[in-house]
Formats: C-alpha cells, sequence, structure tokens
C-alpha cells in the first residue's frame, strides 16, 4: 500500500495548475493520498473528480473555511470519516486534522497539517495536543500519523522536535526517509517538514521524499509546484 502526503501550497490557490498537480499524482501511483493547506478554489469539483479518475474514489473532502489549514484524503480503499472529527466537539480534532478507518479495519489515517507558525502558542500548543489525544486512542490499530508536521527533523534544536520524540517515545515508528537528509528549496535550505508515523502493528517497506514526477519539478524552485516535496510511504 503507497501513501502520498503534499503541501499544495499557496501556489495552488485559485486552481491555477491542478492539472499538472493531478499529472504528478498519478506517475507516483498512490492508494491513498493525503493533501494538505489550501486547496484549489474554483477548480475545487474537477479537482476532486479527477483525483477520482485516478481510483482514488473514496473521499473525504471538508468544505474548506474561509481562513485556516485544510486536509484532504483521497483512497482506493474504502474509508469512512473516523469517530473524531473536526469541530463536532471540544475536544475534538481541529480543522486542521482529518481522521479516516477501513471499515475492515486494515487502516486508520491521521492526516494533519500543522498550525501556521504565525498562529498563537496556545494554539500551536492545543493542537499538538489534539494530535497526542489521537495517537493515545488509535495507537492500538493500524494506523499512519501523517502530513505537514513542520518541523525539521534533521534539526535537533528545530522548535517542535521535541514533539516527534514524544511520539516516539510512546511507541509510534518514524518512517524516515531514505537518501538525502533533507531536500534542496530556492532558498538553498534544506528541512523535513512532512513525516509519517506508524504505530507498533504497522511495518513500512519505504519512505522518501520526491521533487519531481511526470517532468514537473514538485519543490525545489520557484516554478515548482508546490514549496514543498512529495513524501510518499509504501506499507506492507
Amino acid at each position: 500500500m503507497r501513501l502520498v502526503t503534499w503541501n499544495l501550497g499557496q501556489r495552488q490557490n485559485g486552481g491555477h495548475a491542478p492539472d499538472d498537480v493531478i499529472t504528478a499524482l498519478a506517475t507516483l501511483e498512490p492508494d491513498i493520498v493525503i493533501l494538505t493547506e489550501r486547496l484549489p478554489g474554483p477548480a475545487r469539483r474537477s479537482f476532486l473528480a479527477s483525483l477520482a479518475g485516478l481510483g482514488l474514489t473514496h473521499q473525504l473532502a471538508p468544505t474548506p473555511v474561509q481562513r485556516g489549514d485544510h486536509v484532504l484524503i483521497a483512497s482506493r480503499l474504502s474509508l469512512v470519516p473516523g469517530s473524531m472529527r473536526a469541530h463536532t466537539a471540544w475536544d475534538d480534532l481541529p480543522s486542521n486534522m482529518l481522521h479516516a478507518y477501513a471499515p475492515t479495519g486494515a487502516l486508520d489515517v491521521v492526516g494533519l497539517r500543522s498550525a501556521d507558525p504565525g498562529s498563537r502558542p496556545a494554539t500551536r500548543r492545543a493542537r499538538w495536543e489534539s494530535l497526542f489525544r489521537a495517537a493515545r486512542t488509535l495507537r492500538h490499530r493500524r494506523t499512519i500519523l501523517i502530513g505537514d508536521f513542520d518541523v525539521d527533523a534533521s534539526d535537533a534544536q528545530a522548535d517542535g522536535v521535541d514533539h516527534l520524540r514524544q511520539l516516539t517515545d510512546a511507541g509510534w515508528k518514524h518512517a524516515v526517509p531514505t537518501g538525502s537528509s533533507g531536500y534542496p528549496t530556492a532558498r538553498a535550505d534544506e528541512g523535513r517538514l512532512d513525516h509519517a508515523f506508524l504505530s507498533p502493528s504497522m511495518q513500512q517497506i519505504d519512505a522518501r521524499y520526491t521533487l519531481a514526477a511526470a517532468g514537473f519539478r514538485l519543490a525545489g524552485t520557484d516554478r515548482s509546484l508546490s514549496v514543498q516535496p512529495v513524501l510518499v510511504v509504501d506499507l506492507q
């Protein structure tokens, strides 16, 4: 099973290049896609239809709020909304997280986009606590926590890296990508902002950052489809 997560970024606001995104995703042949940040606005309906055309017909695509972060999950595997839903109760998942599960019990997916760096410390702290509550609830199921954590795992002093350690200390397995320690960006710096954590019963085959697909540059230049690469995770 292949999961792909991608922060589409502000470059996709207005849907100016959704066809290129679909073409790139098709080349990666995902079974489940987790897309974060803002989704194409005017092209939203056709974008979801194009995902279905790739075989990703099971879609959890909450209507995005005017402000804030968004998560979409599209899957070949039958997935339904999880019991932890955004905005249903004070202690449920915030809008930057989405929980889905397979009725067969094969998999739980929690897709997330970390709070914007400019958010108030209290907001960021509350969102991490929401993730930790979900992790405690789902640890004994076949679960993957995946998305943009906005934490550079290669920097031991990075803000939030202690939160990643908290997950591994609780028994979650970090699906560390193979290859280089990070990825180049237009600013020539490096980082690992997208991550996947597996519950103890899950087995990873491979994980990697992907900078190009179908002839498109996914990240790393001013002309890329996004400012961040795709994270591809293959599970047994």
